[in-house]
């Protein structure tokens, strides 16, 4: 038979739950008789927890968890678990927070593969315009180079007065042979008037005399006649329109290969460079543009803009 409460008398049963006294007196209690609360039943008996009754409290012997401690010591349980549950909240909005920096990083690292990829685009993309900045460059210069070939065996003359019904041909000879040139009309393929070239925009200014172009049969020839005209210049000779006819005014003729646009842009370029910078000779043979800075320097040949810039280093 179960051992009975020593206040009460009754037995200690399931439903009426008791706990002993670790005291000396060592006797059991109902707890509403020992006035403890019903939750220490749930208490494992391996917990420690120990009590002591009034009698064996006063008695002076070893001191154990009172009522008041323990119910101190389930606030601060209670406590603990609050904090634990707030740290577990805390962690999940850390867990939340790296999440979202991690779903950034993963956009961002997505971004930089994209970027890399436009900048190799980008390379490619200025790796093909410089590309075709070089053939655009070998395209003119071939373009050029074409235009000149076209014009090899043509001479122009500048300067000479226009007239009704005149005949080309008949004055290309009259000024090869005021300068002791002998050409016939069999050397002579075509002889035509042209425009002349505003050197500054590069266009034909109708304004300006028209200037005659002549092609001759063959190099022999054209080269004849140059020479001719090379030699008549360095002996001063000036030939002039009256000189041919005397019905005209006395103007002064000028006689070249005949250039193309871009070579007479260079050209004048080269001529203005050679008169800013006490360059004292600036001449054209075969349609090539060469300068000298004096009798005793080299001799350059003039191929584009880029000799010009050169000539002073």
């Amino acid at each position: 038979m179960p051992d009975p409460c020593v206040i009460c008398t009754t037995a200690i049963t399931r439903s009426n739950p008791g706990i002993t006294c670790r005291g000396p007196c060592r006797k059991l209690f109902h707890l509403k008789c020992a006035k403890l609360p019903s939750t220490i039943a749930d208490v494992p008996q391996n917990a420690g927890l120990t009590w002591n009754c009034e009698k064996c409290l006063n008695s002076g012997s070893e001191s154990v968890l009172s009522i008041t401690q323990f119910d101190q010591l389930l606030q601060k349980m209670n406590m603990l678990s609050n904090d634990l549950s707030q740290v577990k909240s805390q962690n999940c909005e850390i867990v939340k927070s790296l999440q979202f920096f991690s779903d950034k990083i993963d956009d961002f690292s997505k971004k930089m593969e994209t970027f890399d990829d436009t900048v190799k685009t980008v390379d490619v993309i200025q790796n093909d315009i410089q590309k075709l900045r070089a053939e655009n460059v070998q395209l003119r210069t071939d373009i050029e180079w074409l235009q000149q070939q076209g014009r090899l065996l043509n001479s122009e003359i500048r300067g000479f007065p226009e007239q009704k019904n005149e005949n080309l041909i008949d004055i290309v000879i009259s000024i090869a042979k005021s300068i002791n040139c002998i050409v016939n009309k069999n050397d002579i393929q075509t002889a035509h008037r042209v425009s002349p070239y505003n050197r500054d925009n590069d266009v034909k200014d109708p304004k300006t005399c028209r200037g005659i172009v002549v092609s001759f049969s063959n190099m022999k020839i054209k080269n004849s006649f140059m020479n001719a005209v090379r030699l008549n210049n360095k002996s001063s000779n000036i030939i002039t329109a009256d000189q041919i006819d005397t019905t005209l005014e006395n103007r002064k003729i000028f006689i070249s290969d005949h250039l193309s646009p871009a070579n007479k842009f260079l050209h004048k370029k080269t001529r203005d460079f050679c008169k800013n910078n006490n360059f004292q000779f600036c001449w054209i043979k075969d349609s090539k543009i060469f300068v000298r800075k004096n009798t005793t320097s080299r001799i350059i040949q003039v191929i584009n803009e880029s000799t010009i810039d050169k000539l002073l280093n």
